[in-house]
Order: structure tokens, then C-alpha cells, then sequence
């Protein structure tokens, strides 16, 4: 992902291997330099990343993501460019 350090944010509309959203999602571990969401709405699942203001650089987070009615779940690891 790349964001504006100017207030901006960034999103990923993401979708499981059945075509629908994810029943739920976790940050598992955070950023240190932004707030991460993962939300759900109009059947898709979103990860959203905004910086802390003023800030540049690189940053990461790692989201865990349950699928409804399998096992375990899948781990998204998001890197972030803030510029």
C-alpha cells in the first residue's frame, strides 16, 4: 500500500476463496506508526491503514482473517509506504 502523509489513508477490498467476505478479521499485530481497521460492508471485507499525521517512512502490519466454515484462517502481511 502507498499513502499520502497529508491525512490520507489507504484500502484493501479483499474477498475468501468462496467469493464472500471474511466472517471476521484480527490485527494480529499492529503498526507503529499508523491505525489499522478491517472491516465489513456490502459483502467485502476491507483493510484500511491511515498514517499518524506528519509521519513518512515504511510501515507494517499483520491481519489474520477467518473465513466462515473452514478452519484457521489466512495471515495478510501488509506493508506500508507512507510519502
Amino acid at each position: 500500500m502507498v499513502v499520502s502523509h497529508e491525512g490520507g489513508y489507504c484500502a484493501a477490498t479483499l474477498t475468501a476463496d468462496s467469493g464472500q467476505p471474511y466472517a471476521a478479521g484480527l490485527v494480529h499485530v499492529s503498526p507503529l506508526r499508523g491505525v489499522p481497521r478491517v472491516i465489513k460492508y456490502n459483502g467485502k471485507t476491507s483493510v484500511e491503514y491511515a498514517p499518524q499525521p506528519g509521519y513518512v517512512g515504511h510501515d507494517s502490519f499483520i491481519v489474520q482473517l477467518i473465513e466462515r466454515g473452514q478452519p484457521g484462517y489466512t495471515t495478510l502481511n501488509v506493508s506500508v509506504t507512507v510519502q
